[in-house]
């Protein structure tokens, strides 16, 4: 059975009940999406099912990280569509929180990831990366996810992923991110917004890859 959860304080009361400290500890792993969830995202969630005791799905339409107002209301919202989605691919829990619950007041902090924001896809879309990062990195201090599933396609937004690691005060021991295929359609996922959709590519290796250990 899915779970869908709206706010931060329904996924600690979940989190609070998963057990730590059993023979086989669980291992909670963490799919962001913003959503419109297609053949490549349910690749991320086969491959989280697999390595999981726990899979969560986050789907937020993240407003930072769009540099264009309209590309940010256009983007589709079909949330019933999306829970029998992830029901049918065995997601355990759906994060789906209100813009109001990620960002209670206007953003004023963000997340900076200098060297690998400012070139290649960076240079034409001022503040999209950072609007990711800032995201993804609230995600992992909510949901503390022991692995975190990835599209493979957006290589510049995995290497920021794994940068994120050191903004962290107090990590997850021993995540890791796990890139894997993802295909677009209206979106590729959490970094990449309408008009900007990558090729669809052929299927990819699954690997894994350890924050740090590719400085991009």
């Amino acid at each position: 059975m899915t779970t869908v959860l709206h706010r931060i304080s329904d996924w600690k009361d979940v989190a609070a009940r998963i057990p730590p400290n059993t023979r086989t500890p669980a291992v909670v792993g963490l799919v962001p999406t913003m959503g419109a969830l297609h053949s490549g995202h349910g690749a991320l969630l086969h491959e989280a099912r697999r390595r999981s005791t726990v899979v969560v799905a986050s789907i937020f339409v993240n407003p930072i990280q769009f540099d264009r107002k309209d590309d940010y209301e256009l983007y589709p919202r079909v949330l019933q569509d999306d829970v029998a989605f992830c029901a049918a691919r065995g997601v355990d829990y759906i994060f789906a929180p209100a813009i109001e619950e990620m960002y209670p007041e206007p953003q004023r902090v963000f997340v900076e990831v200098e060297g690998l924001t400012e070139h290649l896809c960076g240079r034409n879309r001022p503040g999209h990366f950072r609007g990711v990062a800032t995201v993804v990195l609230k995600l992992f201090q909510i949901v503390q996810p022991h692995l975190a599933f990835f599209g493979e396609k957006d290589y510049q937004q995995l290497a920021i992923v794994r940068r994120l690691e050191l903004a962290e005060p107090a990590p997850q021991p021993g995540r890791a991110v796990v890139r894997a295929m993802s295909l677009p359609s209206f979106t590729g996922g959490p970094g990449i917004d309408r008009g900007r959709r990558a090729r669809p590519g052929s299927h990819q290796r699954i690997c894994q890859a350890r924050f740090g250990g590719d400085s991009g």
